[in-house]
């Protein structure tokens, strides 16, 4: 048994190692970035399309050269091949001094896709992704279609932008009918949907890592499902409650996230070291390193995905 509980620690960390490895962003226990998705439907002509986030200031010349240079070196990391569009958003700016969020914006992931039918059109970003924007769209007749400005209210964002009945063949700003995440995150039934995902995620991880880890006894198993329930309540409903009080701070919550992420390996290691009973000190204490670190590196491969099964 020994030497088997020896392997699977190894197996474990050697795994998390190499996924932590191969990630580039930080989250929770289970849960998403920052993230939003956008479906528009019912629209008439082809488009381009874009952000518009607001700025202080007038761009200046030296800005829109830069980011011409920028669009001449195809220095972006986004999926855009249209750089005539680009070009154009370079130096455009409203009347409200909304610019465009692809080129004076820090998305870092980025992905959009025309499916040609009824599905439509969506685009969705990850980190970084503004907090309050308007969606603008570029047709091919090059006519300026925008929304009403939208807030975000919670990290995990999706929203749909219905355009039945307006006319697209020119300039229009301020149509369409916004819908999805508005308004209070609590009141959505997503939010819960997505708290009760992340969750069983992390339930089936950290019980996974203690069934490798050699534990047997269903007293151990009830208070490992009763302890992930209350630290994955709290930091969820912490993580939310943070971001959706402070949508204008921008990274309030990554700190809460690495924050809570701090507390629940050390409250965890501690409550698991001395209420467990099976096994020595330093198996419980290796479990419970081992389960948060998998829970963690598993969430951040797949909870992004899951979030948006509905």
């Amino acid at each position: 048994m020994k030497r088997n509980y020896q392997k699977n620690i190894l197996i474990i960390f050697l795994f998390t190692l190499i996924s932590f490895l191969s990630i580039t962003v930080v989250k929770a226990n289970s849960g998403p970035p920052t993230n939003v998705r956008i479906e528009v439907i019912n629209y008439e002509v082809d488009f381009n399309f874009d952000l518009l986030i607001h700025k202080e200031s007038s761009l200046s010349q030296e800005e829109i050269n830069e980011a011409l240079n920028w669009i001449d070196e195809g220095d972006y990391s986004f999926n855009y091949s249209d750089t005539e569009f680009l070009i154009y958003m370079a130096s455009y700016q409203d009347s409200e001094g909304f610019v465009s969020n692809l080129l004076y914006g820090d998305v870092d992931y980025y992905y959009a896709n025309d499916y040609g039918d009824e599905r439509g059109f969506f685009a969705q970003m990850y980190l970084n992704v503004p907090k309050e924007f308007k969606v603008l769209l570029y047709t091919d007749e090059e006519n300026i279609i925008t929304s009403e400005l939208i807030t975000m209210s919670q990290f995990d964002y999706r929203l749909t932008l219905d355009l039945t009945g307006v006319d697209m063949s020119s300039n229009q700003d301020n149509v369409g009918v916004v819908s999805g995440y508005i308004g209070n995150p609590w009141f959505n039934f997503t939010t819960w949907f997505n708290f009760i995902l992340r969750l069983i995620l992390t339930l089936v991880i950290e019980l996974g890592v203690l069934y490798l880890f050699g534990y047997r006894k269903k007293t151990t198993y009830v208070f490992i499902t009763l302890m992930n329930i209350v630290s994955q309540g709290v930091l969820n409903i912490v993580l939310i409650s943070v971001f959706y009080n402070n949508p204008s701070e921008g990274y309030a919550f990554i700190g809460t996230f690495i924050i809570g992420e701090f507390f629940v390996f050390i409250l965890e290691l501690i409550i698991v070291s001395i209420f467990v009973k099976e096994y020595r000190l330093f198996r419980r204490m290796s479990y419970s390193l081992c389960a948060n670190a998998a829970s963690l590196v598993i969430g951040l491969l797949l909870a992004s995905k899951l979030s948006f099964l509905i």
